[in-house]
């Protein structure tokens, strides 16, 4: 289980008390079968951090599992139900339909929710959003997406740049070997991207609960709809999914609404709905408070699709495209750039784009030293190419 990483708060979250400590029912998918296992089962670390990282992603944790606390406490006593949340001084409704019908806009049924708490904090929001962004770049699905992307995107550049731009090397694989030092910075601007969406929350109902898969964050473009992995700020992102414990999940909406499929105006099996998701998104592992719970979310009946799970592709054809777009883009502001007086020096070329500058026997192409002045600009003839894309 050692390939997976899931912070001790949010496992003990759903765990059960037991003589020999907290402890998770498991549903394993490459084997079909149940099992139980402990927190710290799934807590050994993908590789070795640099303490600065460990510290870093502490200071993410931490805030978040605080965070949680006082949001379970929110909505610990509240009748089940998609409450929306709301700025500080509206107050809690839980009372009425869950929803009011408000017709349709452009073939939509728009739907407004009637429940609502007041909002956590702005550091609250924060955190939780750090937090999302942490979870969801940490699961092997979305590494293993971030690393395809990058493999095919750097292949597709450098082959543009040796077209264009001979002796130049993008360093993208080199910024790819980096990836897990750089996830924090990530984390926090997806943070603060999602602490500015809209914010709903799902109270489970009596006799239901949230499962946590070892994906803890799902994105999807309808609750209700769980058919392909997406980028979480992608065009079509219309929901990030967080269960914080087995009695409510935190939905973040990039796109300020979250679209419902298949599910009642009552929102009955919205709970299964959500559980449907997560196991779809999950590597490996399942996992809930018993397996009572497992069991009721994905009958054994549907063997195939239960233990099946969502793929992160990645459209190569798309990759290689927006390479070959960007480097023709940067190129040509290059070229551009290096006939005013201020462009001196090829370092400027190198901090843009790439690790290596020009070969020596080229570089007058966009400037010499700093030392020697600007270089001789180079002929119409060279710089025509350039000019017509």
């Amino acid at each position: 289980m050692d390939q997976h990483v899931i912070s001790e708060w949010l496992l003990k979250a759903f765990a059960r008390t037991a003589p020999g400590g907290p402890i998770l029912a498991l549903y394993d998918k490459t084997t079909g079968l149940y099992d139980s296992a402990q927190p710290g089962d799934f807590m050994t670390e993908v590789d070795a951090h640099s303490t600065a990282i460990e510290r870093g992603i502490g200071h993410i944790e931490g805030p978040a599992s605080g965070a949680a606390r006082q949001l379970a406490k929110r909505v610990k006593n509240l009748p089940p139900g998609l409450y929306a949340v709301v700025p500080s001084p509206g107050g809690i409704r839980a009372s009425g339909p869950p929803l009011s019908d408000k017709g349709l806009l452009e073939g939509l049924r728009v739907l407004v929710s009637e429940y609502q708490i007041p909002s956590p904090s702005q550091a609250d929001r924060l955190a939780l959003g750090r937090y999302a962004g942490l979870m969801y770049q940490r699961a092997p699905k979305t590494e293993t997406a971030i690393m395809g992307f990058g493999a095919k995107y750097d292949l597709a550049a450098q082959q543009a740049l040796d077209r264009l731009m001979p002796g130049m090397r993008t360093g993208l694989a080199t910024e790819l070997a980096r990836r897990r030092s750089r996830m924090l910075a990530h984390a926090t601007d997806i943070g603060g991207q999602l602490a500015e969406a809209n914010w709903w929350v799902v109270r489970a109902g009596k006799g239901e609960a949230f499962l946590l898969g070892d994906s803890p964050v799902a994105v999807t473009d309808s609750i209700g709809h769980d058919d392909e992995w997406r980028a979480i700020f992608s065009p079509d992102s219309y929901a990030v999914v967080m269960p914080l414990g087995p009695t409510f999940t935190l939905i973040m909406a990039p796109q300020r609404i979250i679209p419902i499929t298949g599910i009642d105006i009552d929102l009955a099996g919205v709970t299964l709905a959500i559980n449907r998701l997560m196991w779809r998104y999950a590597d490996r592992y399942v996992l809930a408070h018993d397996r009572t719970q497992l069991e009721s979310a994905w009958p054994e009946a549907d063997d195939e699709q239960r233990r099946s799970s969502v793929d992160a592709n990645v459209d190569t054809a798309h990759v290689a495209m927006a390479a070959g777009r960007d480097v023709t883009s940067i190129v040509a502001g290059l070229w551009w750039r290096q006939v005013r007086p201020e462009w001196r020096h090829w370092t400027s070329c190198r901090l843009e784009f790439g690790w290596q500058p020009w070969p020596a026997e080229d570089r007058y192409l966009f400037a010499s030293s700093l030392e020697h002045g600007p270089g001789p600009r180079p002929s119409v003839d060279t710089i025509g190419p350039i000019r017509r894309r």
